[in-house]
């Protein structure tokens, strides 16, 4: 093989692997692929966790507080320092539409082995998917260790409250996402059990209320993609969520993966709120046997209807009080806007199709489909916001017959699947190539996306 000529001042991970270095900071192009640390500099720190011969003497010395409780980091085999390495630089970043991720607890994974191997399989199961450097047999048989951590964990501590529970819940809430984003093709796949195990552990610890108050930013933000997947699923299946609406407006004041910052956090949580407000509405009238309420219809119209700031909304010409006239728009907030009217459009659809009982076709239903499209082909590629419109892009395209806006369509997934190598991603990719290849779309909403993997995770 060619060697290739290292890049002067290329980083130590670049020079190891003698390729060339793109010589970017704070992390060069092959660091953030393969989530390895990217350190430049003259000298290559490097650290041990081998106590020295001195070292060893005082902690085995009797009487001292190294004897009794060991340092975690010491115990981390190799594999699980590199498997912690990957899971914060390259997965965890994953998990949030925004730039900087809340910090993960690693501390916490490196005390308990449970969360612990369960960061472990998630990490080599998403780098199995980037490099297939991992096997998939050694994924699956560390999976199987992870599942028998937990099953211990219960039998030893219950379901009582206390830190413990908090690190089985991390742990589960991995395993569900790990079947749910990357392993979801595979014949052990169990998205289903590990949700309902979930929710025994939410309503154990004193429903989610008592859960959230007591949690940290990172397990708040996991809790809030679990329950946008309930929504999403109970969306698709037509089926009750299971939190109810009121769940949106309580998790929106806690770190949610749509939003750091607490008026967008609260945007979309309320949104969703009238979401899940509007599916239990539909399945009561359905249930009663009974048609949609005008009045109701035009109260979610009014919930749902894309709204831009305008002069007349605000009610004066010039800037609102407390304004800053000279503070610019920024990119990201007008990113921000489109993302929430995609899923505003996403909402719409479903009114007018379940509620009001429109056919695909109808030209109000089209007219919201081709919106909630034109938000989300207007994404820019590097966005992170592009990777969570999975929703709104499902139920638009299940209802999109030009072959043309398919195709574009088309390549956002292709975009998606290049950033988050989501097995899920894959799987909606397969389910609406065979859709737009039926001569028809099925005329029920249930019908239209009844192929796609009940395991898949979709937000």
């Amino acid at each position: 093989m060619k060697r290739v000529r290292t890049v002067e001042g290329s980083c130590w991970s670049c020079k190891g692997r003698r390729v060339k270095c793109d010589l970017a900071k704070p992390s060069c192009g092959h660091c953030q692929t393969l989530g390895a640390e990217c350190v430049y500099g003259s000298v290559r720190v490097r650290w041990s966790t081998r106590p020295n011969a001195f070292q060893a003497r005082i902690a085995n010395a009797p009487g001292s507080s190294a004897s009794s409780s060991s340092s975690s980091s010491c115990e981390l085999a190799v594999y699980q320092k590199r498997a912690l390495e990957y899971f914060m630089n390259r997965l965890w970043p994953l998990f949030t539409s925004e730039r900087v991720a809340c910090p993960f607890p690693v501390d916490a994974a490196t005390r308990d082995r449970t969360m612990l191997q369960a960061v472990c399989v998630i990490s080599d199961a998403h780098r199995c998917r980037l490099d297939r450097r991992n096997s998939e047999s050694g994924v699956q048989l560390r999976r199987i260790h992870v599942l028998a951590s937990i099953n211990q964990a219960i039998s030893r501590v219950g379901m009582a409250r206390g830190p413990q529970q908090i690190q089985l819940l991390y742990a589960v809430l991995l395993l569900y996402f790990l079947d749910g984003y990357i392993d979801c093709k595979t014949e052990n796949a169990a998205t289903l059990s590990h949700q309902m195990g979930i929710r025994a552990i939410i309503n154990s610890s004193g429903g989610y209320q008592n859960v959230l108050a007591s949690s940290n930013d990172a397990l708040c933000l996991l809790i809030s993609e679990f329950v946008a997947a309930d929504l999403s699923s109970a969306l698709f299946r037509n089926t009750e969520p299971f939190f109810p609406p009121e769940t949106w407006p309580l998790l929106s004041t806690y770190r949610v993966w749509w939003a750091s910052d607490k008026r967008e956090a609260l945007k979309l949580g309320m949104l969703f709120q009238k979401i899940a407000a509007m599916i239990f509405y539909g399945k009561g009238i359905q249930s009663a046997g009974e048609t949609a309420s005008p009045k109701q219809v035009e109260e979610f119209e009014a919930d749902f209807s894309p709204i831009y700031t305008s002069v007349s909304s605000s009610g004066q010409a010039g800037p609102p009080e407390g304004h800053d006239a000279g503070a610019p728009c920024t990119e990201e907030s007008l990113l921000r806007g489109e993302f929430l009217r995609a899923y505003q459009h996403c909402a719409s659809i479903y009114l007018y199709r379940v509620i009001c009982r429109y056919p695909a076709q109808h030209s109000i239903v089209q007219q919201h489909v081709y919106g909630a499209i034109s938000k989300i082909v207007a994404m820019d590629d590097e966005s992170k916001l592009l990777d969570c419109v999975l929703l709104p892009l499902c139920v638009a395209g299940a209802h999109l017959r030009n072959a043309s806006l398919q195709r574009t369509l088309f390549h956002k997934l292709d975009v998606i699947h290049r950033n988050l190598k989501f097995e899920s991603v894959g799987c909606i990719k397969e389910w609406i190539t065979g859709l737009w290849s039926l001569e028809a779309l099925p005329q029920g909403w249930t019908e239209l996306f009844q192929d796609l993997n009940p395991q898949a995770v979709v937000i």
